[in-house]
């Protein structure tokens, strides 16, 4: 329970939006949640290895600019994949239901959306916090630093940011928002 009373304005904040992330994934549960997230990446390949096919069948029946043709095929396409992912974890979700497995995913679920939240609240608190410090006056430096949620986000984000780009982790994040 002493870990909770060295909690601060800002720790409270982040925890809120950390279960409200878990909340949605409980709600949700593990199969829409994990499908969210790789129909995105499934729309950007297919859009990318599709679009030039579909703004082919698209030039034949109109007659407009060719890199017009191609983003509206890419959007096309993107959609079609994101809704076929979606449409396939709904079937394997209620395919858990029936298993009475239901529960389980929604637990896994939770845990998955606060895992999720951890890693888009990390990456935002890396890129910004030096912003934050800087230009956001109504938050005082000594309430993110006394945080005991802040700081280990900050490192967990600075850790996902140099596995996604290869920077490497000493790379200030005033580097990263100059070069930006």
């Amino acid at each position: 329970m002493n870990y909770f009373s060295n909690m601060n304005l800002v720790d409270l904040m982040l925890l809120s939006l950390l279960f409200i992330f878990s909340i949605n994934g409980f709600r949700k549960g593990i199969v829409i949640e994990v499908a969210s997230l790789l129909s995105f990446f499934i729309g950007i390949i297919g859009g990318i290895k599709f679009s030039q096919f579909g703004s082919d069948i698209i030039n034949s029946f109109f007659s407009w600019n060719p890199t017009v043709t191609k983003i509206i095929a890419f959007i096309i396409v993107f959609i079609v994949c994101v809704r076929i992912t979606t449409l396939a974890a709904k079937i394997i979700t209620k395919a858990l239901k029936l298993a009475l497995l239901g529960f389980i995913n929604r637990i896994l679920g939770a845990i998955f959306g606060a895992f999720k939240g951890a890693v888009i609240l990390g990456f935002l608190i890396f890129l910004f916090g030096n912003f934050i410090i800087q230009y956001i006056t109504t938050i005082p430096e000594e309430y993110l630093n006394s945080s005991t949620l802040y700081l280990p986000l900050f490192e967990f984000g600075e850790k996902i940011y140099s596995f996604g780009t290869g920077i490497p982790s000493n790379y200030s994040s005033e580097k990263i928002l100059e070069s930006i």
